[in-house]
């Protein structure tokens, strides 16, 4: 029983390094064909390696790096930096790049100004990645804990305050870069935004190719999904105006 145990740990791990090799090997090869300027061959080994499971920040930017460059996929370019931007917010070069990309779009839409207060917050949440936040949630809660034992056993009173005051704060500073976090993870797994990736898009008044229509909106307009209903989804802008387009005419981030 042992052996065979064994037999398949080797084997597990024969498979892994081999996986990884492959994967090395399309990442190396796509670098390459995008250096010389073979935009299609880079984002096939990009693709591909997507298609493979793999998923990153990375990944997802030089995928909408090749998009760009090959022309004719602005609304895809624009999905995948905000697909970058989602797993990473601190991702400059992706934000960058995504600015760039978005000044070219069609429809230039005017954004609700946010509240002060919440805008505040969500440009703090948007530093650090989920993964980040929860790192700095768990060593801000570790400082908690010494802090809590410097309390129990200082030596003098003077010296049991300051570290009273100090357990207060790192534990209000845990529980708000673990609010942070969770909220960053609830955002990168949620589907409730999309890009138009069609050149056009008749936005309608109902889920339904006889409804009205109620304006248009062209290749990477950004949207929030409010409702799924078969074949179509409840759309909003950022100016509040909402409607119905068909699911094929955009992508989830």
């Amino acid at each position: 029983m042992r052996r065979i145990i064994i037999y398949w740990v080797v084997l597990f791990g024969f498979f892994a390094n081999a996986t990884n090799l492959v994967a090395e090997e399309r990442w190396e090869a796509a670098a390459a064909a995008y250096q010389e300027g073979d935009w299609q061959a880079a984002l096939d080994q990009y693709l591909a390696l997507q298609q493979a499971g793999y998923a990153s920040a990375a990944l997802d930017y030089n995928i909408g790096n090749c998009y760009y460059k090959i022309g004719g996929y602005l609304g895809k370019s624009i999905l995948y930096y905000e697909r970058a931007l989602l797993q990473d917010p601190a991702f400059e070069d992706a934000s960058f790049n995504l600015a760039m990309a978005q000044r070219q779009t069609v429809d230039q839409i005017e954004q609700i100004p946010e509240i002060y207060l919440v805008a505040l917050l969500h440009s703090i949440r948007e530093k650090l990645s989920a993964d980040a936040w929860a790192w700095c949630a768990l060593l801000l809660f570790a400082m908690t804990l010494l802090a809590l034992l410097l309390f129990r056993y200082g030596n003098s009173r003077k010296l049991r305050k300051f570290a009273f005051a100090m357990m207060l704060v790192f534990l209000l500073l845990s529980i708000i870069s673990g609010a942070f976090g969770l909220t960053a993870k609830e955002a990168l797994l949620s589907d409730d935004a999309a890009v138009v990736t069609v050149p056009v898009s008749s936005v309608k008044s109902s889920p339904s190719a006889t409804g009205n229509n109620l304006f248009v909106l062209h290749e990477g307009t950004k949207v929030e999904v409010l409702e799924d209903l078969g074949n179509w989804m409840r759309i909003e802008l950022s100016d509040g105006r909402q409607g119905w387009i068909q699911k094929q005419e955009a992508e989830i981030i």
